[in-house]
């Protein structure tokens, strides 16, 4: 369930990223156009490099929301309370893990309102103006500035007599 649940959120991610790329791409190589359009790998280039930020925030939320609520159940939840709500002990986990006070229904609990943390991250980064500015606008504004660098290199590239563009200023 946990990974049909970050699958949506990845999905819904790629979906939100190509719609605000789409935009932003829409004037390079558009007619009148000083800049050569984007080749289908660098289209790609800048399609996985804005999934990819986007994913690593919503990874880092559900896990920062997996290890809060298992520190709270360990502390919340005795394992009276816990047999009580089961009807029977709470299963343990076994190995390297044993020593670890969690039992392994806390755990999938724990996962669980992860991935719903990163897939709700996911749709309100996606459609929030205040998520979308603090979390999306920064990554589509480097992207933006990446495009500028491409056009200026390309401008520089194509003059006659010139050597190798200096992009260092």
């Amino acid at each position: 369930m946990v990974a049909v649940i970050l699958g949506l959120a990845v999905l819904l991610t790629i979906v939100n990223a190509r719609d605000e790329l789409s935009e932003i791409i829409a004037g390079v190589g558009a007619p009148g156009s000083a800049t050569p359009a984007l080749r289908r790998a660098e289209r790609l280039n800048l399609l996985l490099v804005t999934v990819l930020v986007t994913i690593m925030q919503f990874m880092l939320l559900a896990l920062l929301v997996f290890v809060f609520f298992v520190l709270f159940g360990m502390l919340a939840v005795p394992e009276g309370t816990a047999s009580a709500w089961m009807g029977e002990r709470p299963q343990r986990l076994d190995g390297v893990l044993a020593a670890i006070p969690v039992s392994t229904a806390q755990l999938k609990v724990c996962l669980v309102l992860g991935a719903f943390s990163a897939l709700q991250f996911a749709a309100t980064a996606g459609s929030d103006g205040a998520y979308r500015a603090a979390f999306v606008d920064p990554v589509l504004r480097e992207v933006h500035d990446g495009l500028d660098v491409r056009a200026e290199y390309l401008r520089a590239r194509a003059q006659p007599g010139a050597g190798a563009p200096n992009l260092a200023g």
